[in-house]
């Protein structure tokens, strides 16, 4: 039951994230047509979300439903593990240059 749960919950957050990233390349296509500034107001609070929830979400699979992750998944935790706690850091700094850092992991990643 509560297994299920967290599965659903994790379809919703990859839809909702699929979403996001739509909205955002959207507004940057059309930056001076859509007035959306919350994406970029809050681009530093979004991505540390997205790994957190890309952290838990391998972690439920790996350690809850017991599937074994493959070797290219073993190198995206490499890389996607330190993001929470760099972005977090960032967000705690108010520190927007963080972008440095984590774009080069995300996409090595």
């Amino acid at each position: 039951m509560v297994v299920e749960l967290i599965k659903n919950i994790l379809v919703i957050l990859t839809l909702v994230g699929t979403i996001y990233i739509v909205v955002y390349l959207l507004s940057l296509l059309f930056r001076k047509k859509l007035k959306i500034n919350i994406i970029n107001e809050n681009s530093l609070f979004l991505a540390f979300i997205v790994s957190l929830i890309a952290i838990l979400g391998s972690l439920f699979y790996s350690e809850i439903l017991g599937y074994n992750p493959c070797k290219l998944c073993w190198f995206q935790r490499i890389l996607m593990y330190p993001q929470v706690l760099i972005l977090g850091i960032a967000i705690w700094l108010k520190d927007k240059r963080v972008f440095r850092y984590v774009f080069p992991m995300s996409v090595i990643g």
